[in-house]
Order: structure tokens, then sequence, then C-alpha cells
């Protein structure tokens, strides 16, 4: 399987090339006319790259890409080696639906009113103070249930209003350079997520032979209990707090009203979507 990934990444490298310099970005106006974007590449990844708040998105996007890959890697090994039993799994997928569920109804009134960057600390601080919940007592079903519960209440806004916050810097792009750059925009938001992906992979694996985790053993050493719980409970704080803290800084939201109108003014009155 990893020979077989190997050869399809391998081959997809150059379709991809050839994808992107054959592929023109274009912006359709309301009125119907279509401008091709014609802005260097090099141009576009200045204004990106000189961008704070371009900056903050990604190292936002890979934080917590991964911390939630670290997550969904040691919910398993939570289940069987620290709570005792894989069929806890299934109850603690149930425990993470349920609030993504109610989220869907809630989270735009309250973005409306609190707004997007308020409404996504207070979720970042439940992340950290469910993982507290979580430490009291980790070998406790009941305590973990508890915690998780509180922290995935916390991801509900990272969940719903991060292509928002994303919007938000192409419109601040825009803003102050004349131009868009969504595509450019876009493939690094998933350059983002892919090295969020391995770097998850990696330090998961890393905890795990710093514990000396064994497959082969029935009752696993504590330091390899430590290990996963280190994974699933305090990693996800560390960059939930990290999170936080650029959200403190990401004070974009206050100016896209303003940002808005001074883009609407240059395209006389109408409004670019991609």
């Amino acid at each position: 399987w990893v020979a077989f990934m190997s050869v399809l990444s391998i081959v997809s490298i150059p379709f991809t090339i050839f994808e992107y310099l054959f592929t023109k970005e274009r912006i359709t106006e309301e009125g119907g006319k279509t401008v091709t974007n014609t802005v260097p590449v090099k141009t576009q990844l200045k204004a990106m790259f000189s961008n704070k708040y371009w900056l903050m998105i990604m190292a936002y996007q890979f934080a917590f890409t991964t911390y939630s890959t670290v997550h969904n890697l040691a919910i398993v090994y939570l289940a069987r080696d620290i709570l005792g039993s894989i069929t806890y799994q299934s109850l603690i997928s149930v425990i993470s639906g349920l609030p993504m569920g109610a989220g869907m109804l809630c989270i735009i009134p309250l973005c409306n009113k609190f707004g997007k960057r308020k409404v996504s600390i207070v979720g970042f601080l439940l992340c950290i103070l469910g993982g507290a919940v979580c430490l009291i007592n980790p070998f406790s079903l009941v305590v973990i249930l508890i915690g998780l519960a509180i922290r995935y209440a916390g991801n509900v806004p990272s969940n719903y209003v991060t292509n928002a916050f994303f919007a938000d810097v192409g419109e601040h792009i825009e803003w102050k350079n004349g131009f868009r750059t969504d595509g450019l925009n876009g493939s690094f938001l998933n350059v983002m997520m892919t090295l969020g992906m391995g770097a998850g992979q990696s330090l998961f694996n890393f905890l795990l032979n710093v514990g000396h985790y064994d497959a082969n053993l029935s009752e696993q050493l504590m330091s390899a209990k430590w290990a996963v719980i280190g994974a699933d409970i305090i990693v996800p704080m560390v960059f939930g707090a990290f999170c936080c803290a650029i959200m403190y800084f990401f004070k974009i939201e206050k100016q896209m009203p303003e940002i808005s109108a001074e883009i609407k003014r240059r395209n006389g009155g109408k409004v670019n979507a991609e």
C-alpha cells in the first residue's frame, strides 16, 4: 500500500504542474462580464506573504489540522488502551457528533451577535478547558466523556467559520493590492492542510515511540499510556492555545465593512465573485 501510494504521488506531480500551467483564473462580475486574471504569480505571492492576516490564517490552518490529525489517530488508542475497550470509540464518536449538529443551528446567530473572532476564541478556550477536565482522571470513562464533550463544543466555531476567515483575508489582499489571489490562496490552504496531516501523523508516531508503545502487549506500559493521553488530550490543548493566540491578534473582522465598501466602490458598485 505504501509503495502504491508513493508511485501514485510521483505520477500525479507532472499532471498537477500541467493543470496549474494551463488553468486560468476567472472572475465573473454580477453583470456577466468575465475578467481573466493576468497578475503575475510572483506579484500575487508577494501580496500574500506581505499580508499579516494571510500568514496568520495559514499558520492557524496548519495548527488546527495538525491537532485534529493527532486527535483522530489517538482516539482509537485512548478507547482501547486507556479506557479499556475499543467499543468506547463509538460512544466517543456520538459525543463528538452532538455538538456539531447543534452548532449548525446556533453558530451563525452567535457570530452575528458577537463576531466570528470572539466566538472562535471562546471555542478554543473551551477546548483547553475540556482537556483540563480530561486530565483530572484520564482513565475514567465518565471524566473523559465530559471533557471531550466540552472540547467538541469548542471545536464548533473552528469547523464552521474558518472558510469565512479565509474569504475575509482574500478581500483584505484585494483591498490592499487591487487584485485577487483566490487561486493561489486555495492552493496554499491545501498545502497547509496536507502539511498539517503529515505533521500530525509524525507527532503521534513520535509520542508513541517515546512512550515505548508496543502493539503486541495486552497491557501497555504506563509511559505508553501517558503518550496516548498526551496525544489525545495535551497536544490539542497546546495547539488550541496557539490557535486562540492567533485569533486574538486576527482583528480583520472590524475592518471588513470598510474593506467591502471600498472594493464595491472600485468596481462601480459591483461585487466580484470567483
